[in-house]
């Protein structure tokens, strides 16, 4: 568990956030993949109240076409094992295995966040906030951009699930569900959500996954700001 909340009291000695973070450097530099702690765009006064870097930034070369990240906080009062341990070890895993391939990719970089949570969230400290507004500044050419997000639950059960039904999906949206195999109820699939601008790229990566087992729902849906892709999305 990793928790904001310095009153939050858990019943067992879960790991705090900074015990989190302090694991994630060594597992990219087993892989030789630098990195770099950043508070880049922050005053100094801003600076004082953060206890640790708003991003860990592990970079494979320059110049960065893509990105890929994850928020290692979780929400005050919650476990944080599937929002948001789950991501970060898929996180430092996809790094593992694209650096131990044939040919190791020479664009990516991976990000580690942290303030995604409230009180952070969409604002200022958040920390995909900071490196997207630096990465605006600096004129990376990213040209796409993973948000990694609550990926440890799994059940075939039916009604198991709320999202993303518990608003209501429109009725094109559920025959297209239908008809890639899924019942939006179950949890035994991956949403991946782009907006417009996106649309081309999330083709892409649906494409690309389609050769594993999990069955994956690609949604144009850019109402969809509840992770750290729609600070990629503003800028």
């Amino acid at each position: 568990m990793i928790s904001n909340d310095a009153s939050f009291k858990s019943p067992k000695p879960y790991p705090s956030k900074s015990a989190i973070f302090a694991i994630i450097p060594p597992g990219f530099r087993v892989l030789q993949i630098s990195s770099r702690s950043s508070f880049h765009g922050l005053d100094s006064a801003l600076r004082a109240r953060l206890s640790k870097s708003i991003a860990l930034i592990a970079t494979t070369s320059k110049p960065c076409l893509a990105t890929l990240g994850a928020h290692y906080d979780s929400a005050p009062g919650t476990p944080g094992a599937d929002n948001n341990i789950s991501a970060v070890a898929i996180l430092l895993e996809t790094a593992r295995l694209l650096m131990e391939s044939e040919n190791p990719p020479r664009n990516i970089r991976f990000v580690a966040y942290t303030n995604e949570e409230p009180p952070h969230f969409t604002n200022e400290s958040m920390g995909s906030r900071v490196h997207a507004q630096s990465c605006r500044k600096n004129g990376d050419n990213i040209q796409g951009m993973i948000c990694l997000e609550s990926l440890g639950y799994f059940t075939d059960k039916p009604g198991s699930q709320e999202l993303p039904t518990l608003y209501g999906m429109p009725e094109e949206t559920l025959a297209f569900t239908r008809s890639r195999g899924i019942d939006p109820t179950i949890g035994n699939y991956i949403a991946v959500v782009g907006d417009e601008q996106s649309a081309s790229f999330l083709a892409r990566f649906d494409d690309a996954f389609s050769r594993h087992p999990i069955p994956t729902l690609p949604l144009v849906m850019p109402e969809m700001r509840l992770s750290d892709h729609l600070c990629y999305w503003d800028e």
